[in-house]
């Protein structure tokens, strides 16, 4: 038994967990859903006077998978949740196309840090990474493929950047704060919308061939 009660009655829940995450379109490594069925479970036990064997017995997959979908949706700094991967194959592009991708991706992790959202800054981070792998392993033929799902991604999180940066909910301070008078740099914002663009049509002509 470990300190949050029975132990392999919270890896139980944190395996079935992670499954219905993956019907819901979602992934999230195992540690990350056990810190939140941790907390869940914490939550129930102070609440209720029960022990922890008991409060994760409480527990149900469906709730703890669902508390950690909405907490993605609000770009909670403590989960690190990922769109599952269903699409097959990629797309052959010229090297420029990376470049542009990554860029975007940088910029965007520059404005999610100051402004908390953790998960997005990590997403454009890990997003790089792929495309800079995917640059060193380019055919000979000057193309590289991206694969799809990771294009998809891209778009999303260009897409979600942008209003995020219209709406004034993200602010261009490094403090993170918004300030009367801050303009909304419209410059960045359709560039980000642009690079979302890119990303959307050569995923639509990949899966339209």
């Amino acid at each position: 038994m470990d300190s949050t009660g029975d132990g392999n009655a919270l890896e139980t829940l944190v395996a079935q967990s992670a499954g219905v995450l993956l019907t819901m379109g979602l992934s999230a490594e195992p540690a990350a859903v056990r810190r939140v069925a941790e907390v869940l479970a914490k939550n129930v036990s102070e609440g209720s006077g029960l022990d922890m064997d008991d409060a994760v017995q409480c527990l149900t997959p469906e709730g703890v998978a669902d508390a950690i979908a909405r907490a993605a949706e609000g770009d909670d700094q403590a989960v690190a949740v990922r769109p599952v991967r269903a699409r097959d194959g990629a797309v052959a592009v010229p090297p420029w196309v990376s470049g542009r991708l990554v860029m975007a991706l940088a910029k965007i992790a520059q404005w999610a840090g100051p402004n908390g959202a953790t998960r997005s800054q990590h997403h454009a981070f890990d997003l790089s990474v792929e495309l800079g792998d995917a640059l060193l392993h380019s055919k000979d033929s000057g193309l590289m493929e991206i694969h799809l799902d990771l294009l998809a991604e891209v778009q999303k999180l260009a897409e979600q950047a942008a209003d995020r940066i219209e709406s004034g909910k993200w602010s261009p301070c490094p403090c993170g704060q918004r300030h009367d008078g801050e303009d909304v740099p419209q410059a960045f914002v359709v560039a980000l919308r642009s690079d979302a663009e890119l990303a959307g049509r050569l995923l639509s002509k990949a899966e339209g061939d």
